[in-house]
């Protein structure tokens, strides 16, 4: 599957959550069976899922799994 550049990455962000578009996926047929989502601060070395922080840059590496196959990782800061 490939992520839709026409679609926003995001329905909503605030200063401690964001939504995800997960409807922004092109799924060539088959359905989408999975999101991988890696979340880390844009200074840390490891990565690891956490709530978010209020004024805090993170980088996202994101993609959606189906029976045609797996994307390369989507990055997006």
């Amino acid at each position: 599957p490939q992520f839709n550049k026409d679609q926003p990455l995001f329905t909503h962000i605030n200063s401690t959550h964001a939504r995800l578009n997960l409807q922004g996926w092109t799924s060539g047929g088959c359905p989408i069976t999975a999101v991988l989502l890696d979340v880390r601060t844009n200074a840390s070395a490891d990565i690891f899922l956490a709530e978010l922080r209020e004024a805090t840059w993170y980088e996202l590496k994101m993609k959606a799994c189906n029976s045609a196959g797996l994307p390369r990782w989507i990055m997006m800061a």
